[in-house]
């Protein structure tokens, strides 16, 4: 659910280790979900002011237009229809993340 992964960076960035790069969030999640997880992790951030803001790729079965601005809204870098493709995927990693 969106509060684990809330949870997750929130130890992740708490420990200092910073080892979460990338965060695929699936937007329809129970309790808490991906768009709500999403807008906090960035509060987070933004409390913190000691991090580089961790990329946040939104997932989602929905492909229409109003989706991904609501996605991006909310503050994810960037979008993902499912099912995933797989040169989607690797292109959203390779823009996201760096590897070296």
């Amino acid at each position: 659910n969106g509060q684990e992964a809330v949870d997750a960076v929130e130890r992740d960035r708490s420990s200092g280790e910073d080892q979460i790069k990338l965060v695929l969030m699936d937007k329809e999640m129970p309790v808490m979900d991906g768009l709500e997880a999403t807008r906090e992790i960035r509060r987070m951030e933004l409390e913190r002011n000691d991090h580089v803001p961790i990329p946040i790729v939104a997932l989602t079965a929905a492909a229409y237009q109003e989706d991904k601005d609501a996605c991006l809204d909310a503050g994810c870098d960037g979008y993902l229809t499912k099912p995933i493709k797989r040169d989607a995927l690797n292109e959203t990693l390779l823009e996201h993340c760096s590897f070296g």
